[in-house]
């Protein structure tokens, strides 16, 4: 296997920790530490194959930011603290020359997926026995944000050209 070819295979084996993230984020609102070390572990072995000339002080400097700004970010109680380590995770693959546009599609998919959460707590708010709103003195939402899915977004980012390489070429035809 030529170290192109493993790079490829590391890069797309990072969407199965994070769709395994996504799942359980979703139905538990936890990320399992499992997670975040299968992707370091990915880049421990992708990190094995680029050195020494792979940019890897970047990548750990990145990432160690990302830690830091994320732990602080759960400390203030505005992401949790598998979202943190997650998010610093991918930044290693990020690097410096990714991790700001990586950060920005998090961002924006976190926003759309909260005004989609806001929205539909408006829309299928739970009813009364008497059809009353039974909700109306509750906060409307109590539930948090499962951020792993614009994490997600952000790990899909990273890996598009890898994926797009894969993707036949033309349509119908």
């Amino acid at each position: 296997m030529t170290a192109s070819t493993l790079q490829t295979v590391l890069a797309l084996a990072i969407l199965a920790p994070l769709a395994w993230a996504v799942v359980t984020d979703l139905r538990t609102r936890t990320i399992p530490n499992t997670v975040p070390v299968v992707i370091i572990g990915l880049y421990a072995l992708h990190a094995v194959t680029v050195w020494p000339d792979g940019g890897l002080f970047g990548d750990l400097a990145v990432a160690a930011v990302a830690l830091v700004v994320g732990f602080l970010m759960f400390a203030a109680n505005w992401l949790g603290g598998g979202d943190a380590k997650l998010i610093a995770a991918l930044a290693l693959w990020a690097g410096p020359q990714h991790a700001m546009a990586m950060v920005f599609v998090i961002a924006l998919a976190g926003g759309v997926m909260a005004a989609a959460m806001l929205i539909a707590s408006l829309i299928w708010r739970p009813r009364t026995a008497d059809g009353d709103d039974a909700t109306a003195a509750a906060p409307v939402m109590r539930r948090p944000v499962p951020y792993a899915v614009a994490i997600a977004a952000g790990g899909l980012y990273l890996t598009a050209p890898t994926v797009a390489a894969f993707a036949p070429t033309g349509l119908g035809g």
